[in-house]
């Protein structure tokens, strides 16, 4: 369903993306990918509240059943995130519940979350044996990627910089500062114009 732009900002909203080791989700244990960061900023009445950030040891259980890490491989290209950064993080499954209580009654928003985000995500849900879906955590789900295609079907390129260059505003762009929802003693100051 799609919701007018007056129903969401009336809605907390969080804005989020993951980062993993490839695109595969849908494989065979050894081969199929993994998250190693989840992130998102909280929204309510058009600020940004807080934000929840965590990276993740990309373990798994090989076939001779010990727990092996799955490699960021050519992925470091597009999130910078290595190995030597992961290696001492806590595992998924460890911390998951703590970003299913961040999302809870919000609408859900992400770029291309539907064919990516999303079922990657309840993918290793189901994985680590928790019987439920982004969509049953969250209020609703949206996709700006799709939204995108919906209000500008005749632009050729949706990437997030792409929409964001063509309907920019300098005025819109500053510094703020911002809590950690896990740790409200932790402030971060973020540059909206990067």
């Amino acid at each position: 369903m799609i919701y007018t732009n007056e129903d969401i900002l009336n809605k907390r909203i969080v804005v989020w993306d993951i980062e993993t080791t490839g695109l595969h989700y849908d494989k065979d244990n050894e081969k199929r990918d993994r998250i190693i960061q989840i992130a998102g900023v909280e929204v309510i009445d058009g600020e940004i509240t807080s934000f929840y950030e965590q990276k993740f040891s990309p373990t798994y259980i090989d076939k001779n059943g010990k727990k092996a890490l799955k490699d960021v491989g050519s992925s470091f290209e597009v999130h910078k995130i290595s190995m030597d950064m992961l290696v001492n993080q806590p595992e998924l499954p460890e911390k998951i519940d703590d970003f299913l209580n961040f999302i809870k009654g919000s609408a859900l928003i992400a770029h291309n979350g539907n064919m990516f985000d999303v079922p990657f995500t309840n993918k290793e849900l189901s994985d680590m044996g928790k019987n439920i879906k982004l969509n049953e955590v969250a209020d609703e789900i949206q996709d700006t990627l799709f939204l995108a295609r919906c209000f500008e079907a005749s632009a050729k390129k949706q990437s997030l910089d792409k929409i964001v260059e063509r309907h920019s505003n300098p005025q819109l762009f500053k510094k703020i500062k911002i809590k950690n929802w896990l740790n409200p003693n932790e402030e971060r100051e973020i540059d909206l114009a990067e």
